[in-house]
């Protein structure tokens, strides 16, 4: 609240009994203020800016003074200097700084969290997948081993059934004197062979 009290005489009028003042403050009044008696004019509420205070006196009505003037400067109050309004800038922006660039860094933290989660379970399915794979494989390979254990049994038994057939014929070969028949024995222990 800026309140000013000017008081203000005018010496070089004689008759001070009959003197009046007439005031106007350039840049809060409109036009001067009615002619009265008083020596003080009182203004409250001024902003803050350059002010010209002016006061002229009369005698009566055709002898008035020229206007003396006084200017002063009313500085704004601290919270709206241009220091402080540079804080309020300077802390508004601040604000929306923080405002994009922390949900961003909470945003780019969770990325890097649910990235990391994803390459987890790529991984954790991977290993899945692989030890399926082996365990598939070993099953394939207890498989093979049965067939090819299968199939080298089938063969024991074939070449054993072979060589009992061969005996027979060879025994039968010695003691045949049948050229005809000899011949076809040896055919038939070729094809065995």
């Amino acid at each position: 609240l800026n309140a000013f009290r000017f008081s203000y005489t005018l010496p070089h009028f004689s008759a001070i009994d009959r003197i009046e003042y007439a005031t106007k403050l350039e840049g809060f009044d409109k036009d001067w203020s009615s002619w009265g008696k008083k020596t003080d004019k009182e203004y409250t509420n001024l902003g803050s800016g350059t002010y010209r205070f002016l006061v002229k006196a009369r005698t009566n009505e055709q002898d008035i003074s020229p206007a003396a003037s006084l200017s002063f400067l009313i500085n704004p109050p601290w919270y709206a200097s241009t220091q402080a309004i540079v804080l309020y800038a300077l802390l508004a922006l601040s604000f929306l700084a923080s405002l994009i660039f922390i949900p961003r860094r909470r945003f780019k933290k969770k990325l890097i969290k649910s990235k990391e989660a994803h390459q987890k379970v790529v991984a954790r399915s991977e290993q899945e997948i692989t030890a399926l794979k082996n365990k598939n494989l070993e099953t394939e390979i207890v498989h093979k081993n049965r067939e090819l254990a299968l199939t080298t049994m089938n063969l024991v038994q074939r070449n054993e059934l072979i060589l009992k057939l061969q005996e027979p014929l060879h025994k039968i070969m010695r003691k045949t004197t049948d050229k005809v028949a000899i011949q076809e024995i040896k055919r038939i222990n070729s094809l065995l062979n």
